[in-house]
């Protein structure tokens, strides 16, 4: 990876720990939202917006980080990020109601944005040719995370014989690593990035047309990778009677796609140029999304739609990343990367409710059509516009 040369292995090796435990913090709730509904007597509703409001802390912050980040640099900003999202793991599992826990979810994102922004902006100041390889490394890591966490955590709850420990002992384990990052990169070069003034001219350049089709893009995106994370794994339990094991076997391949949709995928997009890459990615989304729900439900075929879609979805967010950051100068990609993440996690905020929403009215089916079919056809629309510039522009030059 291009960050080699500027972060030291032991310090890349941490980061992407914490990144694990970043992944792990996010999926606790939906592993375990069956007993979490169980205990206060949630609603499916209330469960799938608890599942996925925590993007809405991301939302929220994503601007003020990438400023952040350029303020006070990767040090302070990852550190920051994991000492408040490790914080927020332990509020959550104190489990004092609804309110409560929606709170603690959304503060848990605010310290996930100063994070993910920051290493983000880091992997893209790496390199410029293979970006979409560099955005992919944390998605890749997210997939593994993803991959783990069923194990993980169910493992935590035999453990301990309860929900709440794993939320516990992830957050003592992110204070720690918090402590020793901050030493580890106490006189990194990675902490001393570039920094530009934001003006109303680099606003003014930002605002074309080709990234609004990319901030379409990723707002779709963000809905169904959101809600399948938050509401595919009570659909198998509770509609199709899964067993926790299989349904964490289904969940593991959505996991194991999202490994090959970062960089694996990032590769391949940088190889084939990243346009051309993203109208293939939405269209597999598009076509796996909408049947996912509908087809025979066993092991082996929710695993192989789950594995489609988990490359599918997280392609497409790592290939706009790698776009986005194309259209600015390495001064101001936080900020870039920041302005694509709003409109990412702000849909993927409450795409739970969304879905759980559209499932008491169409079925699990009609839900997924309407969530997923109709705006990934949009989505759609929006990336073979952005090849059709590039190819125009070609032409003209």
């Amino acid at each position: 990876m291009p960050t080699s040369r500027r972060l030291g292995p032991t310090a890349l090796a941490l980061i992407s720990f914490i990144f694990l435990i970043y992944v792990w913090a996010r999926v606790i709730v939906p592993l375990e939202l069956v007993e979490i509904r169980a205990q206060f007597g949630f609603s499916l509703a209330q469960g799938g917006l608890l599942a996925t409001v925590f993007t809405l802390g991301v939302t929220l912050m994503a601007i003020p980080a990438g400023i952040f980040a350029m303020r006070f640099g990767t040090r302070a900003s990852l550190v920051l990020g994991v000492v408040l999202f490790s914080l927020a793991t332990a509020w959550t599992g104190s489990g004092f109601g609804l309110a409560s826990m929606l709170a603690s979810r959304v503060a848990g994102g605010i310290g996930e944005s100063f994070y993910n922004i920051s290493l983000l902006s880091l992997l893209g100041r790496s390199t410029e040719k293979h970006r979409a390889t560099a955005a992919g490394f944390p998605a890749s890591l997210f997939g593994i995370g993803m991959f783990l966490a069923p194990s993980v955590i169910g493992s935590a709850m035999v453990l301990t014989g309860g929900w709440q420990m794993p939320f516990f002992v992830l957050a003592a384990t992110g204070l720690a690593s918090a402590a020793l990052l901050w030493v580890l990169l106490g006189g990194d070069q990675a902490a001393r990035e570039p920094r530009a003034p934001l003006t109303l001219a680099a606003l003014r350049a930002f605002s074309r047309p080709a990234n609004f089709a990319l901030l379409a893009v990723v707002a779709i995106d963000g809905i169904a990778a959101y809600s399948f994370i938050g509401l595919y794994q009570t659909f198998l339990r509770t509609d199709q009677g899964f067993s926790l094991a299989s349904a964490a076997v289904v969940f593991s391949a959505f996991g194991l796609g999202q490994v090959i949709g970062g960089v694996p995928l990032g590769w391949l997009a940088d190889r084939i140029g990243r346009r051309h890459y993203l109208p293939a990615a939405i269209a597999l989304a598009a076509l796996i999304g909408t049947s996912i729900f509908a087809l025979p439900a066993s092991v082996p075929v929710s695993s192989i739609c789950a594995l489609l879609f988990g490359m599918a979805t997280n392609s497409i967010w790592v290939v706009s990343i790698a776009l986005i950051q194309d259209q600015v100068e390495p001064a101001r990609i936080p900020l870039a990367t920041g302005t694509l993440a709003i409109f990412y996690y702000g849909t993927a905020s409450f795409s739970g409710w969304l879905l759980a929403s559209a499932q008491h009215s169409l079925g699990w089916t009609g839900a997924a059509a309407l969530l997923y079919g109709a705006p990934y056809m949009f989505a759609l629309v929006a990336a073979a516009w952005l090849v059709r510039g590039t190819l125009a522009g070609h032409r003209a030059a």
